[in-house]
């Protein structure tokens, strides 16, 4: 009976917490705020004060580069691919560029973002 008691208050304190969660958001977003988790969107940076995106020129340009090769000049994936590896365009999670990288493991670092070894090859 004691089980029974304590699992259906932990259920009940569970619902409670969500519920308060689910609140909190809601209110931030009736602000017009965005929300303070997740990773940061490419292109942007989040001003956690006032609650808004904001562009991070470096790398929205980049971002408009890869519409434009994809969208107006047509290219494929592995030509963009190429074309970031040859201007040494670091992948969003790396920080910095790839030869100022530390954390790369044994015989990776200075590689390109996609190698030729990692793509499937048609037979």
């Amino acid at each position: 009976m004691i089980r029974f008691v304590r699992g259906y208050a932990a259920r009940i304190e569970v619902e409670k917490i969500r519920e308060r969660a689910l609140r909190g958001k809601r209110a931030r977003m009736q602000n017009g705020k965005i929300h303070n988790f997740g990773t940061e969107l490419y292109g942007y940076r989040r001003d956690k004060d006032r609650g808004v995106r904001e562009v991070y020129e470096p790398e929205a340009a980049i971002v408009r580069a890869l519409f434009h090769w994809y969208a107006e000049e047509k290219l494929r994936v592995r030509s963009i691919v190429k074309r970031l590896n040859e201007q040494e365009v670091p992948p969003p999670s790396a920080k910095g560029s790839p030869k100022s990288r530390t954390d790369a493991p044994a015989g990776v670092k200075g590689k390109s973002i996609v190698s030729s070894e990692t793509q499937p090859t048609k037979a």
